[in-house]
């Protein structure tokens, strides 16, 4: 782990059932534990967490509702120039999907698959298992460098302005599990399952 960069970064946990997995499994360490092995205890069991960081000097003037955006440090947002995913009968789904994942999986945000947790990180980590290796030396530069993100304002003692995080779009997360589009809205298909529809179905997939 690049230990510089994690006493800059702030863990964050939305999901209240991580906290309640957590805190059953740090209570059977009986000590405190380090944020190294959170981490990795996190990644272990594929709870969705994430790692947000202040943003660069560049975006401080900005006023709030700027900040909310980032869109003064933005060079890329995550998914918006990106084509369809092109079925076609001339080739096998499976090669198509391939094709996809690796341009997908290239990207230096594809680290967020892995803080998204089950499924997401469960497909992104075994078509990349270097992902892990990516994630362990800090965040991407569009990250780091431009402020691109998921942006929101921490309440933290001793530090102002904003943080962001790694993330991916909703077209991102369709190319992940395989989406094929359909005749209709409605009629949409997947390699995957969505993990709205795990979600639905059972409140402790994960």
């Amino acid at each position: 782990w690049n230990l510089q960069w994690l006493e800059q970064v702030v863990l964050v946990f939305d999901d209240s059932r991580t906290m309640e997995r957590l805190k059953g499994l740090v209570a059977r360490k009986d000590r405190a534990m380090s944020k190294t092995e959170l981490l990795e205890l996190t990644l272990r069991y594929g709870m969705p967490f994430k790692l947000f960081m202040e943003v660069a000097e560049a975006c401080d003037d900005q006023d709030e509702e700027a900040g909310k955006s980032l869109t003064m440090c933005a060079l890329y947002e995550p998914g918006y120039m990106d084509p369809p995913v092109a079925w076609s009968g001339r080739a096998s789904a499976k090669l198509v999907y391939y094709g996809s994942l690796h341009w997908l999986l290239e990207r230096p945000h594809a680290i967020a698959f892995l803080y998204a947790g089950g499924l997401l990180k469960f497909i992104a980590e075994t078509f990349r298992p270097d992902l892990i290796y990516r994630l362990a030396q800090g965040p991407s530069l569009q990250t780091s460098q431009y402020n691109q993100g998921e942006s929101r304002k921490l309440p933290i003692t001793g530090r102002k302005g904003f943080f962001v995080a790694e993330r991916v779009s909703g077209h991102e997360i369709e190319v992940l599990i395989g989406s094929i589009p359909g005749p209709h809205v409605g009629a949409e298909k997947s390699l995957w399952p969505h993990p709205s529809l795990l979600e639905k179905g059972s409140p402790h997939w994960r």
